[in-house]
């Protein structure tokens, strides 16, 4: 998996984890599983009750790195 630098620098804020941008990277399965688990629950405390209200930032990237680990894990 490759992260872009803004995801890069959320899950080191928000997880403590640093990880490098731009680069091939794989991480075993329980700290994947442990970031987008943390990432899942972001997401929920973060997503608009109204679908039309946008989303914050955080909400933004916590979804597109709950997704990456969870595709990453296939």
């Amino acid at each position: 998996m490759k992260l872009t630098q803004e995801q890069a620098e959320f899950i080191f804020k928000e997880f403590g984890v640093a990880l490098k941008a731009g680069e091939e990277i794989r991480l075993d399965d329980t700290l994947r599983r442990n970031i987008h688990d943390r990432a899942f629950d972001i997401e929920a405390e973060e997503l608009p009750l109204n679908e039309k209200d946008p989303w914050s930032a955080r909400c933004r990237l916590a979804v597109e790195v709950c997704n990456i680990m969870y595709e990453s894990g296939k």
